[in-house]
């Protein structure tokens, strides 16, 4: 790729905005897909392999909200989470037998306004975009940093991944899912820390996990 390619190529802003008007939905339950962090997935179903082979012909990018009920053959389609997670296929790798192991890179999130009809096996909606949450408070990321430092002082068993984090050099928000994406296992509170609007609000919520940490056993990155 050229110094012009990468000109021409659409920025994350414009790639969303774009993807919103007819976003291909890839749901599961219990799944909170964060912005800025990586989510492999393996696409058996017929109708995801048609999701997968559209959206890679395209702009490559779809969505993976948290999925609200169970699906049912020939029933209503299940509730979705209101605010998604949407990503860009950045790794594919095909099976003979139509299978693929796909990797979604986050770039960003959305509200869902309504669903899309049309002729296609998975669910499109069209959505709106969300801005990245507010920078409302200088003091956010110091608060995340210093509690993050003790957190890897006093919990071996997450010292090096948060060691990972803290010598990471990305904006607070990119830090803050990477935390959340680390720390935060429940469904429903994942959703509501993708669904909030301030750095400062984030930051609280992942001082509340960091808290519970030792109660909580066998944390992964």
């Amino acid at each position: 790729m050229t110094a012009d390619d990468d000109d021409r190529l659409p920025s994350v802003e414009a790639l969303l905005s774009g993807a919103c008007e007819a976003l291909p939905l890839f749901p599961l339950p219990g799944m909170v897909f964060l912005p800025f962090t990586l989510l492999p997935l393996h696409v058996f179903e017929p109708r995801y392999r048609a999701l997968v082979r559209d959206v890679l012909a395209a702009d490559g990018v779809l969505a993976v909200p948290q999925l609200l009920g169970p699906e049912s053959a020939g029933g209503p389609l299940p509730p979705l989470a209101p605010v998604v997670g949407v990503g860009r296929i950045v790794q594919h790798q095909e099976m003979p037998d139509g299978r693929s192991n796909i990797v979604l890179a986050g770039i960003g999130r959305a509200r869902i306004l309504q669903e899309l009809a049309g002729d296609t096996p998975y669910r499109v909606v069209q959505a709106r975009p969300l801005p990245a949450p507010e920078a409302d408070s200088a003091l956010a990321r110091p608060r995340l940093q210093a509690a993050l430092a003790g957190l890897a002082q006093r919990e071996p068993a997450v010292s090096r991944p948060v060691q990972t984090l803290l010598a990471r050099d990305v904006e607070t928000p990119g830090l803050c899912a990477a935390v959340a994406h680390m720390l935060i296992r429940d469904p429903a509170e994942r959703q509501a820390f993708l669904e909030l609007e301030r750095e400062s609000e984030q930051v609280e919520q992942l001082l509340v996990a960091m808290s519970s940490i030792a109660a909580a056993p066998g944390v992964e990155a």
